[in-house]
């Protein structure tokens, strides 16, 4: 009954918020919110990865992949509606108690992906706006992965057509003869591994690839280099510490997830020689950090934590626990969401 009711809620969702963004209603909404509140929050959108073509990338979810012309949609909506500001003067505002006298959306983008070079890039250079980018830093300048990212090339390498998993799930053999398939059977398993310990997680990746034996010829490193870092830097954008190698925090011992967090800050400020003032946690659920870690990232000299968890920020406070929204698709939902994220804020 669950699952009916969620599906019921899915098929009318979208249809209710195509009409509002279509026929200018949300719009005359807006105005109306602007017209009547003195002070806002500040909401700030996270991405991960942008692509011209979403059917390339295996897990093509907006959630973790984007389409360039989705993303200058969305960018041009924001501009018309919301301030775009960086991630620096947000914080500043709230650690400083100034309220937001214009509704405010920050860009944040996590882990490094190259994409954020090659496509991101260009598109916030021509829109005037800017972004703050987490690096996953050990991964930064090489030819490695984020393990799911690793998965998820093994998955389109292959040439086998069917996979023999034993023991994970209750069907053990899985049909690969396609895209859809693979992909299919790609956010099964990169959902039953997010929640593991790293070193089973990784020990779980290596078994797959080695089951997939994809063809790593020609291998193209899929992270941002430092020298780009340096050259977006140089242009206005911004960079926080996403920890070294990814991993779940909380599930490492304290002194491996402190130093997971100083080393991500400590190597940034070494390429870049400044200080690093942002962290954003892998992950980013409630139960993915804690209060011993946010002291640890306090002492560090950060100013802010940036988590996964859906609303708006506009106290002092939310700086060390800051709740971001993440970019659905279609752009009707997106700008609901922005909106409902902006309502769940004080009403003064």
């Amino acid at each position: 009954m669950r699952v009916f009711v969620k599906i019921v809620k899915k098929l009318f969702k979208i249809p209710a918020c195509q009409l509002l963004y279509g026929s200018g209603l949300l719009y005359l909404f807006l105005k109306l919110i602007y017209a009547r509140r003195k002070n806002f929050p500040v909401v700030i959108i996270y991405y991960h990865r942008f692509t011209h073509n979403p059917d390339d990338q295996l897990d093509n979810r907006p959630s973790v992949t984007h389409r360039t012309s989705d993303l200058i949609e969305s960018l041009r909506f924001m501009k018309r509606f919301f301030q775009v500001i960086s991630l620096d003067e947000a914080v500043a505002r709230l650690k400083q108690g100034r309220p937001f006298t214009r509704p405010s959306v920050v860009l944040t983008v996590d882990d490094g992906y190259r994409d954020n070079y090659d496509i991101l890039f260009p598109v916030l250079k021509d829109e005037k706006v800017t972004a703050t980018i987490f690096l996953t830093t050990d991964l930064i300048g090489t030819n490695h992965r984020v393990w799911n990212e690793a998965l998820a090339e093994a998955f389109l390498k292959t040439k086998k057509t069917e996979l023999h998993l034993p023991g994970m799930f209750q069907t053990e053999n899985f049909s690969i003869k396609n895209r859809q398939q693979k992909r299919r059977v790609y956010v099964k398993i990169s959902e039953h591994l997010k929640d593991l310990p790293s070193q089973e997680r990784e020990s779980y990746v290596r078994f797959v690839e080695q089951e997939l034996d994809p063809d790593y010829r020609n291998k193209q490193p899929v992270m941002l280099s430092w020298d780009q870092v340096r050259e977006m830097r140089q242009a206005g954008i911004a960079f926080g510490a996403h920890t070294a190698t990814h991993p779940i925090l909380t599930r490492l011992a304290h002194e491996d997830a402190r130093e997971e967090i100083a080393r991500s800050k400590n190597k940034i400020e070494q390429e870049l020689q400044e200080r690093v003032k942002h962290f954003a946690i892998p992950n980013g659920r409630r139960e993915d950090f804690n209060r011993v870690l946010e002291e640890d990232c306090r002492k560090m000299g950060f100013e802010s934590i940036c988590t996964t968890q859906f609303g708006c920020n506009e106290k002092s406070q939310d700086r060390w626990r800051l709740k971001r929204i993440s970019h659905d698709l279609p752009i009707s939902l997106f700008a609901i969401n922005v909106t409902r994220a902006f309502l769940r804020g004080s009403h003064s």
